[in-house]
């Protein structure tokens, strides 16, 4: 025989191998290799070499946009099984951009996504052991997740919604959960008779200890009790089944997905997050009109029934940094689900002043004062020489006074301080803007402060000063430590918060950020440079930080280097959340999540947190520091709702 005719049989013979099983399964012929995927961000198609199945399967992976960003963080998996006739590529673009925009609205933890083709198995014999023993282990080692039965979860639609009953059952060590649309115990035989009724019943130790949950979705027209008898085992023993049943629904992928859609991906979200402390949701509050953006966005709270959240904010030139204009608030009474259009603060007007500069409140920080029942939103002055130049000399510890019962703001005020500090220097340009007091049980009030000592010098010193309120004037009374740092800028816009008895403080410098804690709430000690607990620098420069107590821990929100965010503005995006380890003052690395998505733009020049009730804490935040080919587009003003899943007692 020809050698080149011969080369060609072979060639021929070996894509036969590596493209269909050999044997067929249900009498047809499977293509185990699909590569001709949708074009989306983040999916991409791999092969896996299958010994198995003695053959090259096919199976595509989607990753979340943020998943490039950070290098550290680590993401749970979905695995989705497509139906009888599908491969790999089926729905697989389709599915990863329904997760994709739940994400983008925070109802969805950010997750990689799986698809593997399971051809006509059933997900049965060779197929099971291939998702099982080959490619689930794959994932983990060639991808950043976390390699555990509670961050992992399986769901599909048909056959792959039985196939993923199957397989969680049967291995109930891998998956913390199962969704399945259109499924069913057994498509042909007696739903009674079925193996997995076996199965369950053995596992169930597994199961329970897993924490197992299971989601099954079939229409009136499509075996609505498919999964029935499974259902009576696992409830009688106290594990969740959840049997939804959809109107006027046959068996259709389409269907399935516009009416229990979005109960699958609530079910599968809260499986996901079970095991997490909190889970988060972005919403849009305001959105820019007109010539100026928004800027410094905070929230504050006002108890009642319904609770108030005001936020206030603050027009701002798109040019430059400190073009501050006039003061507005916006607020919400039902939860953030709608906010009143931005209202001006009549009294709080940037003014012109006798001498010939302009006047204006800035970096405004609101919060409720529970003892004289009003609002205190404290920050600093700005000053603008003939209306247009920033001059700092002007600046001052600044406060207005929000009254619920008159819905009045007071004017701009001043708080009164030493002329000098401990050290005998001259305190010049205090500032309390940009930062996070601490209300101590009897009234009075810790408020983080910073100033500068030389003229020609911009070296901060931050100290917290303990204050006197009596819902109108806001009074000195002593401060204690006097900290600050031999970078270009020293230490400033500092935030405090008590926790458990103790006290901590975060601040800012050009070059890093730093902590330190006390324990009257004055004396700190000595600053320490924010670190990861493995010892690695955090990465957070020039920059806010704010704290978030709930329950016995505290948790830091911070921007950071190293996010794939070098196209941002000195980093300040994303946002993130971690859990700060009290004992070593660092941040646990392992708790650290991404707490308001990057868009190209800053989110930590002026950010604000607030407790909104025992089980959430909510984060505002205004879009700044646009790139010059973005200074037309408007900015808005966002909010992270931060919803834990134990509430605080």
């Amino acid at each position: 025989m020809n050698s080149r005719i011969l080369a060609a049989i072979v060639a021929i013979a070996t894509i036969s191998i590596a493209t269909f099983s050999p044997a067929q399964q249900r009498g047809r012929e499977i293509t185990w290799v699909n590569p001709d995927i949708s074009q989306m961000q983040g999916l991409t198609h791999h092969l896996l070499h299958s010994q198995a199945m003695g053959h090259d399967v096919g199976y595509v992976v989607w990753t979340p946009p943020q998943y490039d960003q950070d290098k550290q963080t680590r993401y749970p998996v979905v695995y989705f099984l497509h139906g009888a006739g599908g491969s790999e590529k089926s729905d697989s673009a389709g599915f990863s951009s329904r997760v994709a925009a739940a994400i983008r609205s925070g109802k969805f933890p950010s997750v990689i996504c799986v698809f593997p083709n399971g051809g006509m198995s059933g997900y049965r014999n060779e197929v099971e052991s291939m998702i099982v023993d080959e490619l689930i282990p794959l994932i983990d080692r060639n991808y950043r997740t976390t390699p555990a039965a509670k961050s992992r979860v399986v769901c599909g639609f048909s056959m792959g919604g039985a196939g993923s009953v199957h397989l969680s059952l049967r291995h109930p060590d891998l998956f913390c959960a199962a969704g399945s649309w259109g499924g069913a115990l057994s498509f042909r035989g007696n739903a009674a008779e079925s193996p997995l009724l076996g199965t369950a019943k053995e596992n169930l130790d597994q199961l329970k200890a897993h924490q197992y949950a299971l989601l099954t979705i079939n229409g009136d027209q499509d075996r609505p009790d498919a999964f029935q008898p499974l259902a009576e085992i696992l409830t009688a023993q106290g594990i969740s089944h959840q049997v939804v049943t959809l109107k006027d629904t046959s068996h259709n992928l389409g269907k399935y997905y516009d009416l229990g859609g979005d109960t699958m991906m609530e079910f599968l979200a809260a499986r996901l997050s079970a095991n997490e402390p909190f889970r988060t949701e972005e919403s849009v509050i305001a959105q820019s009109q007109g010539k100026f953006h928004w800027s410094q966005s905070r929230p504050a709270l006002i108890p009642g029934n319904p609770s108030r959240v005001i936020v206030t904010t603050q027009e701002i030139e798109r040019v430059g940094s400190h073009g501050y204009r006039n003061v507005y608030f916006t607020e919400t009474t039902d939860g953030g689900k709608s906010w009143s259009e931005p209202k001006e603060i009549l009294s709080l007007q940037r003014r012109s002043m006798p001498e010939g500069h302009d006047l204006v409140i800035g970096d405004i920080c609101p919060q409720w004062h529970a003892a004289t029942g009003v609002l205190l939103a404290h920050g600093k002055t700005f000053g603008f020489d003939n209306g247009v130049k920033e001059n700092r000399g002007y600046e001052r510890v600044s406060y207005a006074v929000y009254s619920p019962q008159t819905e009045q703001w007071s004017g701009l005020n001043l708080l009164e301080l030493p002329e000098k500090d401990h050290e005998g220097n001259i305190i010049l340009e205090p500032n309390s803007g940009c930062n996070q007091r601490f209300d101590l049980p009897n009234g009075e009030i810790l408020l983080p402060i910073r100033y500068r000592t030389n003229p020609k010098s911009r070296r901060y010193t931050t100290i917290v000063a303990r204050c006197r309120f009596d819902g109108e004037k806001l009074t000195y009374i002593e401060h204690g430590s006097e900290l600050t740092f031999a970078g270009r800028r020293g230490l400033y816009e500092p935030s405090v918060i008590g926790h458990r008895g103790r006290f901590y403080l975060t601040m800012r410098a050009d070059e890093s950020a730093f902590v330190s804690a006390a324990d009257d709430g004055l004396n700190y000690s000595e600053p320490i440079e924010w670190k990861f607990d493995d010892g690695e620098i955090l990465g957070s420069y020039n920059a806010q930080q704010h704290w978030i107590a709930h329950d016995d821990a505290l948790y830091l929100a911070y921007t950071r280097r190293g996010a794939n965010n070098d196209h941002v503005f000195r980093n300040r995006a994303p946002l993130f959340i971690a859990r700060v380890d009290l004992d070593t003052l660092q941040v646990i690395r392992s708790t650290e999540r991404v707490l308001m998505s990057e868009t190209g733009l800053d989110l930590a020049g002026g950010f604000g947190v607030l407790d909104f009730s025992p089980s959430e804490s909510w984060v505002v935040s205004t879009e700044m520091g646009f790139p010059d080919d973005r200074r037309s587009e408007p900015n808005r003003i966002r909010l992270s709702r931060i919803i834990w899943q134990k509430a605080s007692p």
